[in-house]
């Protein structure tokens, strides 16, 4: 039982109050005075100092009994708030509904337009994939930056490895063997993107059988001039170890007559090098994109749109969690509040019977005190007179100080409405989480009604 139900009530015993009171002195003195006097009909001073004294501390007790009253009131008042609480989950749901359309609203105009851009971009792939009679899945690289990094690799490795090469055969040394390398391989960039971009375009399904030949024709055609200007790079560094000043004449000369027949060995590890990087380089860029042209810009669009319209979809989805998980919160609070509501008021009424009990043997122990002192008092006093006693000492000792009045109706009908009120928590929120998912389903279906 919780300590602060329990009163200690401090009762004083007739010595206290007589070495309190100084009974037995007064009682003496005033025999002398022959006080009070034998027709007196009124308490003298001692016999109300007594009454008074205990009287005060009835007062005393009843102070503490009150407040025992005020934690009584507060158990009380906890257990008013639960059943009020517990009824409240009646209309939860509706608290739900305000704040998931407010949600809702806020975010319908960004949502709107995201919707439209979403359904505008699908329409354009399904669009286009019809008209280009595509079946197939976008196919472009899962992976671009690798693919440019191999770009980017082959460049260097090629720019390197050429510039090895020339600086042998030139009097600018490693300098300019860099920077004619970077010419070369420049060249071979530029025209492996121009290869690519000739074989996506001959994949369109509305050219021609004619389209398509002349498509491979040229690009046949680039590939064939690569390989020539490779030789030709070959013969150009055979003649810069000749004669420096007349290698280009000497290069071009070389070639006609003989395009491919190379003086040194590593001129032609320098063309079949250069070949090579040319060929991977076709291969790396054309797997970059998608071989249709348009179909991987078209479904990069779309996929980009459809992430940030799943991403708001992750977001709305993430609140409405949110606030059903704060919802099922606040429930589970309610519950362990109204149930530990109870618990604390299952004593109550004992608690409340065992106080009124003490404070009837205290407060009948202090009238006992009251009686037994006063009559103490009139004792010593009739003992110690010469005069008669005044006939007021027979009578009665009269004590009937102001007593608290216990009420236990109202406590005990609000036990039994919180009770009641437990015994339906599983139903009310079962009712509540059962409306909650209809109000949910019930709005986005608005709202994807008010979009349409």
């Amino acid at each position: 039982m919780d300590r602060n139900l329990i009163a200690d009530f401090k009762l004083i015993t007739n010595g206290e109050l007589d070495q309190i009171l100084r009974i037995s002195s007064a009682a003496k003195q005033a025999a002398m005075e022959e006080e009070p006097k034998s027709d007196s009909m009124n308490l003298d001073d001692t016999e109300r100092s007594i009454i008074s004294f205990c009287e005060r501390e009835v007062q005393k007790a009843n102070d503490l009994v009150y407040d025992k009253f005020s934690v009584f009131k507060q158990l009380m008042t906890k257990v008013t708030k639960a059943i009020s609480n517990i009824e409240s989950l009646k209309l939860i749901h509706e608290t739900f509904r305000s704040e998931y359309q407010y949600n809702i609203r806020k975010n319908s105009s960004e949502s709107d337009i995201i919707q439209q851009e979403y359904n505008l971009a699908k329409k354009d792939l399904y669009s286009f994939k019809s008209e280009h009679k595509l079946i197939r899945q976008e196919q472009s690289s899962t992976k671009p930056l690798l693919n440019w990094a191999i770009v980017l690799v082959i460049v260097f490795a090629e720019s390197v490895l050429n510039a090895s090469f020339f600086a042998k055969g030139s009097e600018l040394g490693l300098l300019g063997g860099i920077v004619q390398a970077f010419v070369i391989v420049m060249i071979n960039v530029l025209v492996a993107n121009l290869v690519v971009l000739l074989i996506r375009r001959r994949n369109l399904i509305s050219n021609s059988s004619i389209e398509k030949l002349g498509y491979t024709l040229l690009s046949g055609i680039l590939i064939v001039a690569t390989v020539c200007f490779h030789f030709l790079v070959g013969h150009y560094r055979d003649a810069l170890r000749i004669d420096f000043e007349n290698a280009y004449a000497f290069s071009v000369l070389n070639f006609s007559s003989s395009p491919f027949v190379l003086i040194d060995f590593e001129s032609y590890i320098l063309v079949v090098m250069g070949f090579l990087f040319f060929v991977v380089l076709i291969i790396d860029l054309y797997k970059l994109k998608d071989p249709y042209p348009g179909y991987g810009e078209i479904t990069q669009k779309f996929n980009k749109i459809k992430q940030e319209y799943d991403a708001l979809n992750f977001v709305l989805l993430d609140d409405e969690h949110e606030m059903t998980k704060t919802i099922n919160q606040k429930i589970e609070l309610l519950k362990t509040e109204a149930t530990q509501t109870y618990e604390e008021i299952q004593d109550i009424h004992i608690a409340k019977q065992k106080l009124e009990n003490k404070y009837n043997e205290h407060v009948s122990s202090i009238k006992n005190l009251a009686i037994t002192a006063v009559k103490s008092y009139r004792s010593m006093n009739s003992d110690m007179r010469t005069t008669p006693k005044p006939a007021y000492f027979d009578n009665e000792v009269e004590f009937n100080p102001s007593r608290v009045e216990f009420v236990y109706i109202d406590n005990k009908e609000k036990t039994v409405l919180l009770e009641s009120a437990i015994q339906k928590i599983p139903e009310y929120e079962l009712e509540a989480k059962t409306n909650i998912r209809k109000i949910i389903e019930e709005l986005k279906e608005n709202t994807k009604s008010e979009t349409m």
